[in-house]
């Protein structure tokens, strides 16, 4: 089990208002090593993330649960070689906002859920010369966000309605890694 925590304060810029942003949860997770090298496991997640304008009354946060399922294989039990990981995560968020409007000297309110999945691949090969372990890194994530339609509330004439929209994000991952034993 593992816990997390972070504050954050964002500045104004003169385009964007200044805020503070909360993060916390509670990360849990089991799994298990078999003699071949492969480690599978079960993770979940219960993060609230909050902000909070400095300048005006608006004001957010998000409830998400979250679920893994993971797998790493490593060629050998010691350093160098072929190592491969995977993921599979899927998720539900609540996400709510209140929107300050002052030109009408009103507060709109929203409320909508959100549907997470992600899949992920990364390789690694290590080498071992003189003391140093190193090797490149290549990877691909892939995410998709499914958010509800909603229509805010409290506003009336300039309460906003959206609909529902799809968010696919696809990422690769090249680097390397050094470093002495």
């Amino acid at each position: 089990m593992d816990a997390l925590g972070h504050y954050t304060r964002h500045d104004d810029d003169g385009n964007y208002f200044s805020a503070r942003e909360n993060l916390y949860g509670l990360i849990f997770g089991v799994e298990r090593l078999t003699r071949s090298g492969l480690t599978m496991g079960l993770a979940a997640a219960a993060t609230t993330s909050s902000y909070e304008s400095r300048d005006t009354a608006d004001e957010g946060e998000s409830r998400s649960l979250l679920g893994y399922l993971y797998a790493s294989w490593r060629q050998r039990n010691q350093p160098g070689g072929l190592q491969l990981a995977a993921a599979l995560g899927a998720g539900a968020t609540k996400l709510s906002a209140d929107r300050d409007i002052s030109f009408a000297s009103r507060s709109a309110h929203g409320e909508h859920d959100g549907r997470i999945y992600s899949a992920t691949l990364q390789g690694r090969y290590d080498w071992t010369p003189a003391g140093l372990i190193i090797g490149p890194t290549l990877g691909v994530s892939y995410v998709h966000l499914r958010d509800e339609g909603f229509r805010e509330s409290g506003a009336d004439s300039v309460d906003l309605r959206l609909h529902s929209r799809t968010n696919n994000s696809l990422q690769s991952l090249l680097g390397g890694a050094s470093c002495g034993r």
